[in-house]
């Protein structure tokens, strides 16, 4: 049996056409012909009791974790907590999404928000949430709909429905005939010309031939537009690349005048996965606003766990191998050494961000999902290779040649990824 396409899945497919959706407080009215009313919104308490049980019963392991943050006396009893506290975090995001989704289903109403060129529909809680922006010009058959057939809108029940660009957008609930009836009186009363039955004809022709609509604006010389727009994207991908060597012979200075050794190394890469995992946040927030929250609440958890059991596995392996206690002021101590590279990578990773994905636009081009993971393939990579150096280090007689060649293998490792993750 084949599904009907919903009409979510429809607008993404406009592109450039798709109304305006926007995240927030309800605006106040503007314009002289302005209007808005709540809308009955159908409650299910069906479905509201069985996630109240459920948000209960995901809601007891927090309540019954022992952290122990007065037991804490060294790094590893410090990385236990962190472990437990990020997996907490991203437990929670579970909490806070049965959370929102029982606060919609007992608080959240319907409004719809006229003036005289456009119809806004929200769904909000306490005057704050979700809303699209309908142009009066792409509306057509506005209708009150009784027999269940709008695909995604019969939990609905007796509602009105209207087409944007041929897509159903629907609106009400339980709504009786005289209801319905006295909302159309009121739209068609306010809005400056009457929703007609089917689009006008040059709107017909503009979509048949995937032209700007009448609102969008050209360029008055897209090519060229095209051109200087990947030329600029080019340099700054360059000077990226530039900045990225730069931070990363910041730690062979280092090794040759400060005397780090492999363990200061393998510390200053680690906190280079906190430095990505931190843009990597204001990232999904760029592409997302707001409902990236939820988002970077899990993303904090399950990095921040993989973080911690990362940093004892260094730890292990590499620095308790020189004779450096785990106690907290002796870490301390080795991250104080290296703030000169960890400045460098943070300025590297900041230049990116601003210069590739904002002045660059990447964000255009990229999923709120797919940017939670994207930083684990160029991290696992680079420790892959970090881990595999650092054996190679210890088996070396020669410190200084043994740290240059580990430097260089990250140096070429980064470039490539770098490139990769910013190619148009």
């Amino acid at each position: 049996m084949i599904q009907k396409e919903s009409s979510i899945s429809r607008m993404k497919k406009l592109g450039a056409y798709k109304p305006k959706f926007r995240f927030g407080f309800r605006r106040p009215a503007s314009g002289d012909f302005v209007f808005t009313q709540i809308l009955p919104f159908k409650k299910y308490w069906l479905a509201i009791s069985f996630i109240s049980v459920f948000l209960i019963a995901f809601s007891f392991p927090l309540f019954l974790m022992d952290f122990g943050f007065s037991e804490i006396e060294d790094l590893f009893d410090l990385t236990a907590v962190l472990f437990n506290l990020f997996w907490a975090m991203g437990w929670s995001t579970a909490i806070l999404i049965l959370a929102l989704i029982l606060l919609v289903l007992l608080f959240a109403r319907e409004a719809i928000v006229l003036e005289s060129d456009c119809i806004t529909l929200r769904i909000e809680i306490f005057n704050l949430g979700f809303e699209t922006r309908n142009p009066l010009a792409y509306i057509s058959h506005l209708r009150y709909v009784t027999d269940g057939t709008v695909t995604g809108a019969k939990w609905r029940g007796n509602h009105l429905t209207f087409d944007y660009l041929h897509i159903p957008v629907s609106f009400g609930s339980n709504l009786d005939l005289d209801s319905a009836k006295e909302l159309i009186s009121k739209i068609s009363s306010t809005l400056e010309h009457p929703i007609l039955l089917e689009l006008n004809k040059e709107i017909e022709a503009i979509l048949e031939n995937q032209q700007p609509l009448p609102h969008q604006l050209k360029t008055e010389n897209p090519t060229e537009s095209l051109n200087i727009q990947q030329s600029t994207d080019a340099v700054n991908n360059k000077l990226s690349t530039y900045f990225l060597v730069i931070a990363n012979l910041v730690p062979l200075a280092g090794v040759i005048i400060e005397n780090w050794d492999i363990g200061d190394i393998m510390l200053l890469f680690w906190l280079e996965s906190a430095i990505i995992g931190f843009f990597n946040i204001l990232k999904m927030l760029r592409i997302s606003g707001g409902i990236a929250l939820f988002y970077s609440i899990c993303f904090i958890g399950h990095f921040g766990a993989f973080m911690a059991v990362h940093l004892m596995f260094i730890f292990s392996l590499f620095i308790e191998a020189e004779g450096i206690s785990s106690t907290l002021p002796e870490v301390l101590a080795i991250f104080k050494t290296l703030w000169l590279g960890i400045f460098a990578l943070i300025i590297s990773h900041g230049f990116s961000f601003k210069q590739n994905f904002i002045n660059n636009r990447e964000y255009l081009k990229l999923s709120l999902k797919d940017q939670m993971h994207k930083p684990y393939s160029r991290i696992m990579l680079m420790h892959v290779t970090l881990i595999f150096g650092g054996f190679l280090v210890l088996a070396l007689d020669s410190r200084l040649l043994a740290l240059t060649l580990l430097i260089g293998m990250k140096i070429v490792v980064d470039i490539k990824a770098h490139i990769k993750e910013h190619r148009s």
